[in-house]
């Protein structure tokens, strides 16, 4: 079991989820080789896209399915007022359908 002694910045970016050094002498701070540097890779971290959701997404999206237009639609919110909301849905064959929502209830809109 190897035993590694970090100072407190670098204990920092271990909890930051940094990678640990990995070799004795990258631990000192040494260079071993002909040219050699130590180098720490930052892992990216993952954040997905976000969307504009609103209260009728789910059943906006139940809507898409129902209408076959994709197996896992993911309705994206247009446009919102007072009683209505408005969806984009992409279907799996490239095109997009509006679905206008009004107090609960969907329906494919032509736009």
């Amino acid at each position: 079991m190897r035993m590694i002694t970090c100072s407190f910045s670098t204990a920092l970016a271990l909890l930051a989820g940094c990678a640990a050094r990995s070799t004795p002498d990258a631990a000192q701070g040494t260079q071993s080789g002909a040219g050699a540097a130590v180098t720490q890779s930052m892992p990216v971290a993952y954040a997905p896209a976000s969307r504009a959701t609103g209260r009728d997404t789910y059943n906006a999206e139940k809507l898409a399915k129902n209408r076959a237009c994709a197996p896992q639609p993911l309705a994206r919110l247009s446009a919102k007022g007072p009683g209505f909301e408005t969806y984009s849905v992409t279907c799996r064959n490239g095109h997009s359908i509006a679905i206008r929502c009004e107090f609960g209830n969907c329906r494919v809109s032509n736009e």
